[in-house]
């Protein structure tokens, strides 16, 4: 049986987002002058009280470029102060990325808070970039034949698929994250290898039978938490109209954080919260997704502008992110960057060094830059780069890799903050005035759920099957619709 190949379409669009303006926190470091202040953005978010507004696009092109905090140097440090009196110190871990470690960014209390309220929900297990939506390829569909194919995977040409190879070839078709270990294994396991070498010939390749292969390689995902790219455990906490002092104060702060408009902030993906047991992780990602994954790739917040019968493709935009450590680790689970400030990174580089560059349950402490779980500490990285003619969001930056190690001793809590930019300022205003006119029109009706109105898709949007006229994804519409079910009952409950 011919082997098959499972298209991959990392398309997740799982947030939505947007734009206000707040004037800009002073960053100072020992000797600076105070940054001018002119042409700063303003915070416009208690206009249009009725949800009638169309906002333009001139409040964020008037405040180009995007803002991006000065790394000036790897172990810089610049003060910033978030509230009055209150500073904090921000460290340069790297240039290429943008990277920032924040001590103490939270307090213990706000820690313990935010796990009580993630506790208090459903923990789900969590996804990734990388889940699919599988479909089966018939062979007559197939364009090129098997041993093209096993042409096309001999990285080195050698008329050999060696370990490294199939390693590659097969966490591209299934999903799941597997070491030469245990490709030994399914050799031995399935009788894939008959003269023993470690080595797959053409004829070898030929023969081998797919659905074995796929049946042994999901028995092994199940049943090893080792083998799935991330293994932890997640929830979400709505942060836009919480009257929760705790979300609340962490979202202003991180508003004058980034000193970007606060609708990008406040519209973005809400709070995720993470927890990892022994042994859990999140191999090396990109939390972000470029333009290059399709032409023409449309930022996912952007799926109300489209019919339902319109195929599109969507991408993962996010600007930004910021990592809250909401516990001491006792051993393990660091945040590790395998390539940062690597001088002689390419892609060349990156498809070189294969699985390992990826593999931070063996190579995490191997990372260029690993940066330490502790209680309270904020690390901040930028996903893009802003592009030097438009002065918006531009190409992703690939230094970004990165990933979570594993815990080896204790428990650990995470939360993630993403900070989500559309294609343009067109675009960003258009869907700033969308989500302005949705929430005022649910809170109206009594509607607004408080707990998870706004959170991840864990579905990509490829069908693109949104109800007739109103040109809304199906993942988002179920969302939309599982948030007014959710209203309706706390609404009974009140009147109850």
């Amino acid at each position: 049986m011919a082997l098959k190949f499972v298209y991959v379409s990392v398309v997740s669009a799982t947030f939505l987002m947007l734009l206000v303006i707040n004037a800009p926190t002073p960053i100072l470091t020992e000797g600076d002058a105070t940054p001018n202040e002119e042409n700063s953005p303003t915070d416009d978010r208690d206009e249009c009280p009725d949800g009638s507004c169309d906002f333009e696009a001139y409040p964020y092109t008037a405040n180009l470029p995007l803002y991006q905090i000065p790394g000036v140097k790897v172990g810089h440090i610049q003060k910033v102060e978030l509230a009055p009196g209150l500073f904090y110190s921000l460290i340069t871990k790297s240039l290429r990325p943008l990277l920032f470690e924040i001590p103490r960014f939270l307090s213990d209390e706000e820690c313990e808070q935010i796990i009580s309220m993630a506790k208090s929900k459903e923990l789900q297990n969590s996804t990734t970039l990388e889940d699919i939506e599988e479909y089966d390829v018939e062979e007559d569909d197939l364009d090129i034949s098997m041993e093209d194919l096993f042409k096309s995977l001999d990285e080195n040409q050698d008329g050999y698929l060696d370990l490294e190879e199939l390693v590659n070839s097969l966490e591209v078709a299934h999903g799941g994250f597997f070491a030469p270990s245990d490709i030994k294994e399914m050799y031995k396991d399935l009788k894939l290898d008959p003269d023993g070498d470690n080595l797959l010939n053409v004829k070898e390749f030929v023969a081998v039978n797919e659905t074995m292969i796929r049946v042994w390689m999901d028995n092994k995902t199940a049943s090893s938490g080792a083998n799935k790219i991330r293994y932890s455990k997640q929830t979400w906490l709505q942060q836009r109209a919480s009257d929760n002092p705790v979300l609340a104060s962490l979202k202003e702060r991180v508003i004058k954080l980034t000193r970007l408009p606060p609708r990008v902030v406040e519209n973005s993906e809400q709070l995720q919260v993470v927890y990892y047991d022994k042994g859990g992780h999140y191999h090396a990602h990109y939390d972000s997704e470029d333009v290059l994954i399709s032409p023409n790739a449309t930022c996912g917040q952007m799926g109300f502008k489209f019919d339902y019968h319109e195929n599109v493709t969507y991408r993962l935009c996010r600007y930004m992110t910021i990592l809250y450590y909401l516990n001491d680790v006792e051993d393990g689970g660091e945040t590790a960057f395998p390539v940062a400030d690597n001088d002689t990174f390419t892609t060349e580089t990156l498809r070189a060094a294969g699985s390992k560059l990826y593999d931070l349950s063996s190579h995490c402490l191997d990372s260029n830059v690993v940066v330490k779980p502790e209680k309270g500490k904020a690390v901040l990285w930028y996903n893009h780069y802003v592009d030097g003619k438009t002065g918006w969001m531009g190409e992703m930056d690939n230094y970004t890799l990165h990933g979570g190690c594993d815990v080896h001793v204790g428990t650990k809590w995470i939360a993630n903050n993403w900070i989500n930019v559309a294609d343009s300022p067109d675009d960003q205003a258009l869907f700033d005035t969308y989500m302005h006119s949705l929430y005022h029109s649910n809170k109206q009706k009594g509607e607004e759920d408080e707990d998870e109105e706004f959170g991840e898709a864990e579905r990509t949007p490829q069908d693109h099957n949104g109800k007739p006229g109103e040109g809304v994804p199906a993942w988002l519409q179920q969302r939309l619709e599982d948030s007014l079910h959710d209203a309706d009952v706390m609404a009974d409950k009140e009147e109850l």
